[in-house]
């Protein structure tokens, strides 16, 4: 009742976005969880609050952009969804992930990024040069970390690492993890939870470890 009572305030008066960042613990903001909030969260309970403010928030017209982010009018997160309209991204400030010409970087935390620039005008803090198949992989778990996954790229990055791409969708979908519609795979509130998991079974095939996965509540 608490959430869905701060949530409605929300709403009424108008804000745009509303992400539950705070209900899901992932690679990306563990370090909040550990050095900043200092308290380890019950995941079971935050598992049901996601899930219940994630039909509140779409029930008040909010559609689902990122999987703890939901948002209205032309929220399209262009920055983010890159890889999967196939585009090249420029990236310039601290902390951001650029692509391009077969590449990726990710520039320094703002300190360094800063001290750098004004040294030699470059913040980029490491590179990485992509294979065909993991640029396959990026754009597949670009879709998993919005909800939403071709099944063609799917499909393109499968056939990259020689796996089955029928049976890793009919285990997704018999284990409650998407949904079908259009040729496209929608996380359920359950896929939601467990797309770490997933990106990590995608990584195991390529090859790449590096995604906290989130444990089953």
């Amino acid at each position: 009742e608490e959430l869905t009572s701060d949530l409605t305030r929300l709403c009424d008066r108008g804000v745009h976005g509303v992400a539950l960042y705070e209900l899901h613990r992932t690679d990306r903001n563990r370090t909040l969880f550990d050095d900043v909030w200092q308290y380890t969260p019950d995941r079971r309970r935050n598992f049901e609050l996601l899930g219940e403010g994630s039909r509140f928030l779409q029930s008040r017209g909010y559609a689902r952009r990122f999987f703890n982010h939901f948002a209205k009018g032309p929220d399209r997160d262009l920055y983010s969804t890159h890889p999967i309209r196939g585009e090249e991204c420029l990236a310039l400030g601290p902390w951001a992930d650029g692509h391009g010409s077969g590449a990726g970087w990710r520039n320094a935390p703002y300190d360094r990024w800063l001290k750098a620039v004004r040294k030699s005008g470059c913040g980029v803090g490491e590179v990485s040069l992509y294979l065909q198949a993991e640029n396959a992989l990026r754009e597949v778990e670009t879709g998993l970390m919005h909800c939403r996954v071709s099944e063609e790229s799917l499909r393109r990055f499968a056939s990259g690492v020689n796996i089955d791409a029928d049976g890793l969708i009919g285990e997704w979908t018999s284990a409650g993890l998407v949904g079908r519609r259009d040729r496209t795979l929608l996380l359920t509130d359950k896929g939601t939870w467990l797309h770490g998991n997933m990106i990590e079974t995608l990584r195991r095939h390529a090859g790449r470890t590096t995604v906290e996965a989130e444990q089953v509540p």
